[in-house]
């Protein structure tokens, strides 16, 4: 092949392998014009990864010949010694080379070999490879500078795929940013204006008809205002407790608690007349945890049980080997199986047959709280019926089983 021709397949060659996006493809496109450029029968190109070889493209061999071999190639022998030298080697019968070892039994006979590094900058990205079998000659300095000029190609090709890679990855994450900050925007204004509108309302009847109304509607009214006052802060505390997670500004006291007495407060404290919590705990099991955050969880938890669920509602908390395990259940409808994933998703919230309420923050909150004090927090389906969410805790040291 003349200079001029070998030039002007360099020049086209650039050209198609600028032209591909794919890291498999690039590789592909370059092993077949190595191929073409130096009459090799056999070519191959290796891309690495964080265990090694992870993209392997053989050319010339037939689809039996590739089945028959045992397994993908491994980074021994030449392939290894050009990826660890990082330089070409050149050799007219591969064989003479002490280092040329591993080809199995089933593998076609090569004698000449041509291998390049491809390289980014100081790093290594992979290797380009070209045989040839027997008696078909050896391999000129021409083809290893073609090879060589090609390999570098090869890796500005793989970096701007990479760097797209990474654009279209960060705009995706702007897009979704932008979606949910869309969703955000239109829920806080339904959430909160919402028990707003209920809150000047009510008010505005009792200031404009407060001798007119009877002592039980005054009564009613003030009750109504209390509730929707009590909903909007709640919203309003979920919000300002996320921004505090969000900046990684939980504060954690943890301390020793009893796990008993922690369950039976809340428990007493959520119930009402016919929804009453059993509280299921061995006697002196104790925590290594945060009493206020743990209160959240648990509120949560109970409150969710109370608002979704069905009785009866049991909290129940057991000892495992390094941690305290508590389960709040209900014998409700549970979730919806493909919901569960995005349970403790910020903003996620499952349609129910009771409507859809609050900004989707609570379990996110469970989370984040449950992970700053050692634990997590988890869901799994109550038996035979129902929902069960669940959080652990660190034992104390002193106590670990």
């Amino acid at each position: 092949m003349s200079d001029y021709t070998s030039l002007q397949l360099l020049l086209d060659s650039f050209v198609a392998v600028a032209s591909e996006r794919d890291a498999e493809t690039i590789l592909e496109q370059a092993v077949d014009l190595a191929r073409l450029q130096s009459r090799a029968r056999y070519g191959a190109g290796a891309l690495l990864d964080d265990d090694g070889i992870g993209t392997f493209v053989y050319r010339g061999l037939t689809s039996a010949q590739i089945d028959a071999l045992p397994h993908l190639p491994e980074g021994l022998g030449m392939l290894g010694a050009v990826l660890e030298e990082k330089v070409p080697i050149r050799r007219d019968r591969l064989q003479d080379d002490e280092r040329s070892v591993g080809f199995p039994l089933e593998h076609v006979p090569m004698a000449a070999f041509l291998g390049v590094p491809i390289m980014f900058e100081t790093e290594l990205l992979g290797g380009l490879y070209l045989t040839k079998a027997p008696g078909e000659g050896a391999f000129a300095e021409q083809d290893e500078l073609f090879l060589s000029a090609l390999a570098n190609q090869v890796g500005l090709a793989l970096e701007a795929s990479r760097l797209l890679r990474e654009k279209q990855e960060v705009n995706e994450q702007l897009e979704a940013v932008n979606r949910l900050k869309s969703e955000f925007v239109s829920m806080t204004s339904h959430e909160l204006l919402t028990p707003l509108t209920s809150i000047l309302g009510f008010a505005w009847i009792l200031k404009s008809r407060w001798e007119a109304l009877p002592e039980d509607k005054r009564r009613h009214f003030v009750e109504m205002i209390d509730e929707q006052a009590h909903g909007l802060q709640r919203l309003v505390n979920q919000l300002l407790e996320m921004g505090r997670i969000e900046a990684g500004a939980i504060a954690t006291d943890s301390r020793v608690i009893d796990v008993e007495q922690t369950l039976r407060g809340v428990a007493r404290e959520l119930a009402a007349p016919g929804t009453p919590f059993e509280v299921a705990c061995p006697e002196g099991l104790e925590a290594l945890a945060d009493p206020h955050h743990v209160r959240q969880i648990l509120v949560n938890y109970m409150g969710n049980a109370l608002k979704y669920g069905v009785p009866p509602f049991v909290v129940e908390a057991t000892a495992v080997t390094y941690s305290v395990e508590i389960r709040v259940r209900d014998q409700g409808d549970g979730v919806p199986s493909d919901f569960t994933p995005n349970l403790f998703q910020k903003f996620s919230r499952a349609g129910t047959a009771r409507g859809r309420h609050g900004f989707g923050l609570g379990l996110s909150i469970v989370q984040a709280l449950a992970e700053a004090q050692g634990g997590r927090a988890w869901y799994e389906p109550n038996e035979p019926n129902g929902a069960c969410f669940c959080f652990s805790l660190p034992l104390p040291e002193d106590v670990v089983q």
